[in-house]
């Protein structure tokens, strides 16, 4: 994912209906997104803490993307992506560990507001 498909997956996850929106929803400028949004710059590593958060996911996934997205060669870029696809998946066996051992559970699709949201057991 690029630095512009992450955005759009923090609008759609949280229904955010414009850029402006999203600027406040981070708590940053407007410019600061429309500049993103028009490819003069990539998320830097704060932004990337703040989107990560925002859409439960490994910090290091969304930082290793947008590097890959940052490099100018194609072997840096697989290489970053490489690392993001280990982090992804150390992120999911963690999930799968956790659901194993009795810590969390997942109700079913149709009982979940947000499927992809993790349900602590009381």
């Amino acid at each position: 994912m690029n630095s512009v498909e992450f955005l759009d997956a923090v609008r759609e996850k949280h229904d955010i209906p414009s850029q402006r929106k999203l600027a406040q929803f981070f708590d940053v400028p407007d410019g600061h997104i429309n500049n993103y949004y028009r490819g003069r710059r990539k998320l830097e590593a704060w932004m990337c803490r703040k989107v990560a958060a925002a859409l439960e996911l490994d910090p290091g996934y969304v930082m290793a993307e947008i590097e890959a997205e940052r490099a100018k060669r194609t072997e840096d870029a697989d290489a970053w992506h490489r690392v993001a696809e280990i982090v992804k998946r150390s992120q999911a066996a963690a999930l799968v560990g956790l659901l194993a051992i009795g810590l969390v559970s997942l109700p079913s699709v149709a009982q979940a507001a947000d499927p992809g949201s993790v349900y602590y057991v009381k």
